[in-house]
C-alpha cells in the first residue's frame, strides 16, 4: 500500500490542478483499472461491480464468496480469477497507464455525447486530447477494403472541411478509417480514434496503423478505448466500440459499405441516439456502395461534397472559407498571396519564389482543401 501512496502523490503532481481532486477519486481510477484488466470482469462487469459494492475500491477488496453475487462462477473460473486477482497489483497497472502517458476517465468525466448512450462505458483510456463538449464532431465510417471511388471521396470530402473546426472521428481500421484520419491531419482537422483493442503498442490493432495513432495525438487529437491497456482485439470488441463513435459524432458519414458491415452497425447506433446519418452515393454495380445506398433509401441525407458536411452542422460557407485561409501554412500563404489573379502553374511557382516541390506539396494540399483548383490550364482561388 505504501507503493500505492506514492503513486497517487505521483499521479497528483502529474496532473496539476485535475490532480488537485481526492485522493478518493484517484483510487476509484486505481481500482476500476485493476479490475477491468480481470478476464472473468472486464467493461462488461464494472457497472455491475461498482452497484453491488458501492465503489471500485470495495470491489477490489471484496471476496469470492461476494463476487458470486453478480456472476455465477463454476469452482475453476472462481479459482483462475483468484488467482489473476492476487497476481495483479494495482500500483503496477496505474504505473503503466502513467508511463504512457495514458488518461483513464470514469464514467463522470467522459464526453456528454458518450453519455447520451444507453450504456456508456464505466472507464475510457484516453491518450491526447480529448474534443469538448462544445465540439462538432463528424463520424467517418466505411469499409476496410475501400475501393479507388470511396478513397477519393473520402479525401474529397474531409479534406475540404479545412478550417472548419469539426472533429473527425473513427476507428483507426485499415480501409475508410485510416483514409479519414489521414486526410484530416492533412488538412490540418483534429481527429479521434476509437479503438477496438488495448492502446499498448504490441495489441493496438491494426498494426499498421499504430504509427498513425501517434500522429494523431502529436496533432492534437486523440486515440481512445474503454479495453484495458493490454487487451487484445477481440472480433466482438469492434461493433461494441461503434457505439462510442456515434456518440462522440453529432453526425455520422457512411462512404463505402456492404449491408452487413460495422460501418452501418454505426449508423444505427447514430439513429438511436439522434445523431445525423449521412452517406455518399455509390454505383447500383458496387458491393460496396450497398450500404450507403440503403441508407438513402431509408432517409439518409446525400452527400455530393462538403458543403453538403458544412450545412448538415449548419456552418455558414462564407465563414467556413475565411476560416481555412486562416489556417495556411506560411508557404501556402505565399501561394495565395501571388493569385491575384489565375495563373499557370510555372508562372505561379516563379512568382511565388518557391522550390518546385515546395510549392507542388503546398499546391496539392490547397486543392485537396478546395481552397485553389485547376482549370483551362490556370490555377486560381476558390473564393
Amino acid at each position: 500500500m505504501e507503493k500505492l501512496r506514492t503513486l497517487r502523490k505521483f499521479h497528483c503532481a502529474l496532473r496539476g490542478t485535475q490532480g488537485k481532486r481526492s485522493i478518493k477519486n484517484v483510487d476509484e481510477k486505481i481500482f476500476a483499472a485493476s479490475l477491468n484488466t480481470l478476464s472473468a470482469f472486464g467493461p462488461r462487469y464494472l457497472k455491475r461491480l461498482k452497484e453491488r459494492f458501492g465503489s471500485f475500491q470495495q470491489a477490489w477488496k471484496a471476496s469470492m464468496s461476494e463476487y458470486r453475487a453478480i456472476k455465477d462462477f463454476t469452482p475453476e473460473e472462481a479459482a483462475a480469477l483468484q488467482k489473476e486477482k492476487e497476481e495483479t497489483h494495482p500500483e503496477k497497472v496505474w504505473r503503466e497507464l502513467e508511463e504512457n502517458r495514458i488518461s483513464l476517465l470514469l464514467k463522470n468525466e467522459l464526453p456528454e455525447g458518450i453519455l447520451e448512450t444507453p450504456v456508456p462505458p464505466e472507464v475510457l483510456y484516453a491518450k491526447g486530447s480529448l474534443p469538448d463538449d462544445h465540439s462538432h464532431s463528424l463520424g467517418v465510417v466505411g469499409t476496410r477494403r475501400l475501393s479507388g471511388y470511396g478513397r477519393e471521396a473520402v479525401q474529397t470530402i474531409v479534406s475540404g472541411l479545412a478550417g472548419s473546426g469539426l472533429i473527425i472521428v473513427s476507428g483507426l481500421a485499415r480501409g475508410i478509417d485510416a483514409a479519414a484520419h489521414e486526410t484530416a491531419l492533412g488538412a490540418k482537422l483534429k481527429t479521434v480514434a476509437v479503438l477496438g483493442s488495448g492502446m499498448a503498442p504490441a495489441v493496438l490493432f491494426p498494426k499498421e496503423n499504430r504509427l498513425l495513432a501517434d500522429r494523431i495525438v502529436e496533432a492534437g487529437g486523440a486515440v481512445i478505448s474503454e479495453y484495458p491497456f493490454s487487451a487484445l482485439p477481440l472480433p466482438w470488441q469492434f461493433p461494441e466500440r461503434n457505439r462510442i463513435i456515434a456518440g462522440l459524432s453529432r453526425a455520422v458519414l457512411v462512404v463505402e459499405a456492404r449491408e452487413k458491415s460495422g460501418a452501418l452497425i454505426t449508423a444505427n447506433f447514430a439513429l438511436e441516439y439522434n445523431r445525423d446519418v449521412l452517406a455518399i452515393p455509390g454505383s447500383i454495380f458496387s458491393e460496396n456502395s450497398k450500404g450507403p445506398n440503403a441508407l438513402l433509401r431509408a432517409g439518409a441525407a446525400s452527400v455530393f461534397s462538403s458543403l453538403d458536411i458544412l450545412g448538415a452542422f449548419g456552418i455558414e460557407y462564407e465563414n467556413f472559407a475565411e476560416n481555412a485561409y486562416q489556417e495556411v501554412s506560411p508557404i501556402e500563404k505565399k501561394i495565395l498571396d501571388s493569385l491575384s489573379s489565375p495563373l499557370s502553374r510555372d508562372e505561379l511557382i516563379r512568382q511565388s519564389g518557391l522550390r518546385v516541390q515546395d510549392a507542388s506539396s503546398a499546391l496539392t494540399l490547397l486543392e485537396m482543401r478546395g481552397i485553389v483548383r485547376e482549370a483551362g490550364g490556370a490555377i486560381m482561388k476558390v473564393k
